[in-house]
């Protein structure tokens, strides 16, 4: 996310309530507050842990974007709770091996508190790059 001008800051593990990092997003012409939860696992990400963010998120302000990252994907009922989360957030998968973004994906209410923020796809010699736009801008 550092590419994308997110400036984040760990948690201290022992007091972070399920969040991994804390900090903002700049955008160009907004700042957001951004916390995550961020998970490697072999198999994809399940429902509970969903569950879990969410509640975590009801402890912020009501602009603060949830971004949940894992390096496995998702379960079909993880997604599906993602998309009715009442908190704006944020679903995306890295791949471990280029720490690039392979998937990412906004809820309702992350849409309607980022407008502007725009995702699509970039093919660059028969390889798919996933790219951010806010606007008139490409993030990263």
């Amino acid at each position: 996310m550092q590419s994308l001008n997110c400036e984040l800051q760990a948690t201290q593990q022992s007091r972070d309530g399920g969040i991994d990092h804390q900090g903002s997003w700049i955008l160009p012409d907004l700042e957001v507050e951004v916390v995550t939860q961020c998970k490697n696992e072999s198999k994809p990400v399940g429902v509970h842990y969903m569950r879990e963010f969410h509640g975590v998120l009801s402890f912020f302000s009501p602009t603060t974007v949830g971004l949940f990252a894992s390096t496995s994907g998702y379960s079909l009922y993880a997604q599906r709770f993602f998309l009715r989360m009442t908190h704006p957030a944020i679903l995306c998968t890295v791949d471990t091996d280029s720490s690039r973004l392979t998937s990412f994906l906004l809820n309702d209410r992350a849409r309607t508190l980022l407008p502007k923020l725009t995702v699509g796809s970039l093919f660059v010699n028969q390889e798919h790059t996933l790219m951010l736009t806010y606007g008139d801008k490409i993030l990263g």
